[in-house]
């Protein structure tokens, strides 16, 4: 044994009453912490020329990913996103533009049947303009679905049903009137006194 162990022995108990101050361990922790966040942190990022590389690349890339999701977000193809904006009948369905044609000169020619005073005086406008508003909606809805739908044959015969529809709303509304108009002529007029 040499003296040094000898002493240690011999003086054990005095060295055992001296405790570290409770700061130390604090201490010591946050300078391991520093160390780790050092070493962790790469080093071509430390140079301020290529953090503005890494920026400019991730704006490309987003930039790039928006720039694609709004091309192929309509229609699959930046062509389907035209054609679902403004649909071309004509050359989707020949039939169908020459229906929409016919239908639509038959309905404003029984739209000019109608005499507008007559149906806003019997209370019938609000009833049956609703009724053609919800048709147009629905017709607007279906010529879009037109061009994204792979069953034409279906949405043709929703959409001409549609105009027919139309068309009969504006002949009950002629009907209507002139009923009206002929009740109105065989009601004896009352004599005043």
């Amino acid at each position: 044994m040499s003296k040094l162990e000898q002493f240690i022995r011999n003086n054990r108990q005095e060295f055992d009453t001296f405790e570290p101050d409770s700061d130390l361990w604090k201490g010591i922790e946050q300078k391991l912490n520093e160390k780790e966040k050092k070493s962790i942190r790469l080093l071509w990022f430390q140079t301020p020329m290529m953090r503005y590389a890494a920026a400019a690349i991730i704006v490309f890339i987003m930039g790039y990913g928006v720039f694609q999701l709004g091309r192929y977000s309509a229609g699959g193809t930046p062509e389907g996103r035209v054609a679902t904006a403004n649909p071309n009948v004509t050359q989707i369905s020949p039939e169908l533009a020459q229906a929409e044609a016919y239908y639509t000169s038959l309905i404003n020619e029984e739209k000019a049947l109608l005499d507008p005073k007559e149906v806003e005086a019997l209370g019938l406008k609000d009833d049956f303009n609703e009724d053609l508003v919800v048709l147009d909606s629905t017709y607007k809805n279906l010529k879009k679905e037109l061009v994204t739908e792979p069953n034409k044959d279906r949405i043709i015969a929703a959409m001409v049903k549609n105009l027919q529809l139309r068309v009969e709303i504006i002949r009950q509304q002629i009907e209507t009137l002139q009923r009206v108009n002929k009740n109105q002529r065989k009601e004896p007029k009352s004599l005043s006194i």
